[in-house]
């Protein structure tokens, strides 16, 4: 049965990747990633370190690769590369998903 969910799971995926949404301009996906730098900056000066746990990265790359947004790797809502950003502490999903 679970097997069944996960197949199902992946194709709705890939349905909704086959969209092709595009990614945000060139100046949003650069104010996003000065945000996420600025914020790592803040968490490292703060003293609570630059990344997460490779598990806790693991269960945010999981989630975005359910996601609708997520396509060749990127997010369509932020730009990034999600396999980067999810290693990141001070980092969050930009629609709420962890």
């Amino acid at each position: 049965m679970e097997s069944i969910k996960k197949y199902m799971d992946e194709i709705r995926r890939q349905q909704l990747n086959q969209l092709n949404r595009p990614l945000p301009s060139v100046v949003e996906m650069g104010k996003n990633l000065v945000q996420t730098a600025v914020d790592s900056a803040k968490s490292v000066l703060a003293g609570e370190g630059l990344n997460i746990t490779e598990e806790q990265a693991a269960s945010r790359l999981a989630i975005c690769n359910q996601c609708e947004f997520y396509q060749d790797s990127r997010c369509t809502k932020c730009g990034c590369y999600m396999a980067v950003k999810t290693h990141l502490k001070a980092a969050n999903c930009p629609v709420g998903k962890w």
